[in-house]
């Protein structure tokens, strides 16, 4: 059985990477410098699936292998300390190429784990 918190974190993640992923649409790092609303909306998306990320139980991490915990919450951890150091192209690829896998995973486990 889910713990309903972790349930709830895991939806967080899936609603807010796919959000990710819709506001960024076509963009590049030079769209995004040019455009704070779409960046902002990008970042602050990014930001709660690592926060998320973060907060998910150790023993339901372990569920989830394919899902790389650590650096998900480690870019969380970027954007909110280290926010002048943030590198769009780093952002544009983690959305654009590692958050459709993390989609995935996170649609493969809720259609195998209904709401509990």
């Amino acid at each position: 059985m889910t713990d309903p918190r972790d349930y709830s974190l895991l939806d967080d993640m899936l609603v807010e990477g796919r959000r990710a992923l819709r506001m960024l649409g076509d963009a590049d790092e030079q769209a995004l410098l040019h455009d704070d609303m779409k960046r902002y909306a990008v970042l602050y998306a990014v930001q709660i699936v690592g926060e998320a990320a973060y907060k998910v139980s150790p023993a339901r991490k372990e569920t989830l292998p394919n899902i790389p915990w650590e650096r998900i919450a480690g870019i969380r951890h970027v954007i909110v300390h280290g926010y002048r150091g943030v590198k769009l192209d780093t952002v544009v690829t983690t959305v654009r190429v590692h958050m459709p896998t993390l989609i995935a995973e996170l649609e493969r486990f809720f259609a195998e784990n209904p709401e509990p």
